[in-house]
């Protein structure tokens, strides 16, 4: 599940908290402890808030409640795990001869 978390993540789909569990299919109370997991882990950075910039030019801004938002981006080295995550699927995948 947790990679899931990070898939969508990295897929680019910024959305709230509440949209993010519901398309993983979990409530809200247990995506909390998840991010924070990948988060302690060094997996995701939560975004600084407030913004510098103003929310109508902003490209997140739909996805954003400055009073309550809690924001993730993935690091790097969440990056990489889950790039060796799905190369190590797609070897598992592969026929082997």
């Amino acid at each position: 599940m947790l990679r899931q978390v990070l898939q969508s993540l990295a897929d680019g789909r910024v959305t709230r908290p509440d949209e993010l569990a519901r398309s993983l299919g979990v409530s809200i109370r247990l995506l909390g402890p998840m991010l924070d997991d990948l988060q302690r882990r060094g997996y995701l950075a939560p975004l600084a808030m407030p913004c510098a910039s103003p929310c109508e030019s902003c490209p997140i801004a739909a996805a954003c409640t400055p009073a309550q938002a809690r924001l993730w981006t993935l690091t790097a080295h969440g990056r990489t795990a889950l790039s060796a995550s799905s190369t190590r699927n797609q070897a598992e995948k592969s026929p082997r001869t």
